[in-house]
């Protein structure tokens, strides 16, 4: 893990993230992915979340992208 984004702060925007994405706010969803997603390129939730968001934003490579890359970490991973 990186002390640049704790773990407490990673909790924190998974919580920002359910939310914003809940309501369709992606530019601010973006913004928190944009931070965090670079520190924990391996994070499942983030992955998901990133997935979740860029199908939102008509991204369907990069939604794919995203998904792959869950199924690399978590073959049985049936969310993705």
């Amino acid at each position: 893990m990186s002390d640049d984004f704790p773990q407490d702060e990673l909790e924190q925007a998974l919580y920002q993230l359910d939310g914003l994405i809940e309501r369709r706010r992606t530019h601010a969803a973006r913004d928190i992915l944009s931070r965090v997603l670079p520190q924990h390129p391996d994070n499942i939730s983030l992955l998901e979340h990133a997935a979740w968001l860029s199908w939102l934003e008509d991204k369907d490579d990069e939604a794919r992208a995203h998904a792959h890359r869950i199924l690399e970490l978590e073959p049985h991973n049936y969310s993705a």
